[in-house]
């Protein structure tokens, strides 16, 4: 990944973190440790859907950070904040590109946990 790409994906995921109700911080954390490994074992699109089907502000929050992420990255034609019209253009790629598309979720959700892990932990040692 090149530098500044790099530099510009922390920042979109620190943002995404940093906007989080403190509430949230320790219930998005368990979720996105283990996104990475979801998405690898089942795949970006399975794991969209797995998304799709739970209620909870946290998936939702996670659907939203990757759909703003590829719409900007990307170019995605994503035009609502609905989770169901990412699913379908997720699914409407063609190998390369999914791939690619997958990598991409896989980081951003990995720079989201280490977020998640520091705002938490900071947190607890606020309260300790």
């Amino acid at each position: 990944m090149h530098n500044d790409y790099g530099r510009q994906m922390a920042k979109f995921a620190l943002d995404q973190v940093q906007s989080l109700r403190d509430n949230l911080i320790p219930k998005v954390n368990t979720q996105v440790k283990r996104l990475p490994s979801m998405i690898q074992t089942n795949g970006l699109a399975p794991t969209i859907a797995f998304f799709l089907s739970k209620r909870d502000k946290e998936y939702e929050i996670s659907i939203n950070a990757i759909r703003m992420w590829l719409k900007d990255h990307f170019l995605f034609k994503v035009n609502s904040d609905d989770g169901i019209e990412l699913m379908n253009r997720i699914c409407e790629l063609e190998t390369p590109k999914y791939r690619l598309v997958t990598n991409e979720a896989i980081q951003l959700f990995d720079w989201m946990r280490r977020f998640t892990n520091a705002l938490a932990e900071g947190e607890e040692s606020e309260q300790g």
